[in-house]
């Protein structure tokens, strides 16, 4: 396996194109349901059978990781290890690009983002389980998000807001999140994405405001989900 992975990874890479300043890494856990006794079978709630939960690592429609893992772990296991061979093989061929690790809230842990922040030109942009701390953080936009959803009639409204937040125990510094206050027919539907893109941009760049709350949440993190329709 581990020859494999490392073939898919070079042939991967050679595909980004050099002119390159800036890629996204998609990260997905995806559960394939097993219909026998294989060896390290495990039960998934989520999936509700025995399956195994590879890791797959996306650059757009370039496959540059597919490595197999039990379903005894979560999502964010052996992550990594994987970003530490990925982001070394692109670094070979382009040196200076920018480089953002985006991945639902099953990656939206320490150890991950403590990563990427150890790096030069890592990002990352992960989605992060609801709490009570942080729909507390996230009530005024809520408010004001149903506020207008009654203005308009019913259809679905949104707030965005961002804050510092850390968690009492797991994370080891405070962080910057972004909020999505949206209102609905069927009720609330809050959700949070953590990240250490700044909101400000960066330097030179045109669009200096793509990294601002709503822009960074509907144009960044949500189509991560796209590379689950290329897998």
């Amino acid at each position: 396996p581990a020859k494999i992975e490392a073939c898919l990874l070079e042939m991967g890479v050679r595909c980004l194109p050099k002119d390159a300043r800036e890629i996204v890494l998609d990260l997905d856990a995806m559960g394939h349901r097993l219909h026998g006794m294989q060896e390290g079978r495990h039960f998934n709630a989520y999936y509700d059978d025995y399956c195994y939960l590879p890791l797959y690592v996306m650059a757009g429609d370039v496959p540059l990781w597919a490595q197999l893992r039990t379903a005894d772990h979560g999502a964010a296991h052996g992550v990594v290890p994987a970003l530490e061979k990925i982001v070394a093989a692109v670094r070979r061929r382009l040196p200076t690009i920018r480089i953002i690790v985006r991945g639902d809230s099953g990656f939206g842990v320490d150890q991950i983002m403590s990563w990427c922040e150890g790096q030069p030109e890592v990002y990352y942009c992960l989605g992060y389980s609801k709490n009570a701390v942080l729909l507390r953080e996230l009530g005024p936009a809520l408010a004001q998000a149903r506020a207008r959803h009654c203005l308009v009639g019913g259809a679905s409204t949104r707030v965005f807001a961002e804050f510092d937040y850390q968690t009492q125990d797991s994370w080891s510094r405070s962080r910057r999140v972004i909020g999505k206050a949206e209102v609905m027919r069927e009720g609330d539907n809050p959700r949070f994405v953590v990240t250490n893109l700044p909101a400000e941009g960066f330097a030179g760049q045109a669009e200096r405001d793509r990294f601002l709350p709503a822009p960074l949440y509907e144009w960044l993190y949500c189509p991560r989900g796209e590379m689950e329709n290329v897998l």
